[in-house]
């Protein structure tokens, strides 16, 4: 079972909201340790600009020097690749720990589905990246009302309500 985590009620005017920002953590290339950092702030929300997670295989992306850690798996394909690979992301403590702390709004960006992918084409030309799996996962990890086709769009937060949750 997982903990329970926190949400608020947006304050009145939506002032003051203190936020976070997060992007890019890849988990291969170290050990997420500024989740912990953001959790020990307590922020009212956290905003998460995208590559929550990577599709590489095991060593697929390499950073410089050593690997911290591996993907499991093979490279995301099919939504059981994506369930996989969202579920050892969110086995990090320091993770876990800022998504306690305060609800997220989460965008997704490239390699939530496949590299620099654009309609139909993506940097490893693989034809399969957009398969049943891909897509379908990106939208299950977006808060409910947030935008369902691309990557810009609106979110509003009701002064007043509870209207986001971990």
């Amino acid at each position: 079972m997982s903990a329970a985590g926190r949400t608020r009620t947006a304050p009145a005017g939506m002032s003051p909201l203190r936020f976070a920002v997060a992007a890019c953590a890849h988990w291969e290339h170290g050990y997420d340790t500024a989740y912990r950092r953001l959790a020990e702030q307590e922020p009212d929300l956290v905003v998460h600009l995208g590559d929550y997670i990577y599709e590489y295989e095991p060593q697929g992306y390499t950073a410089l020097g050593q690997t911290a850690r591996e993907h499991a798996g093979a490279k995301c394909r099919t939504l059981a690749d994506y369930r996989v690979r969202h579920a050892q992301y969110k086995s990090d403590h320091d993770l876990q720990a800022a998504h306690l702390v305060a609800p997220w709004l989460v965008a997704f960006d490239d390699h939530e589905i496949e590299n620099n992918w654009a309609g139909p084409a993506s940097s490893s030309q693989a034809p399969e990246f957009r398969d049943a799996g891909a897509v379908p996962h990106a939208r299950v990890h977006q808060p409910p009302g947030a935008p369902r086709q691309g990557l810009g769009g609106e979110f509003t937060i009701p002064s007043g309500h509870a209207a986001l949750q971990p």
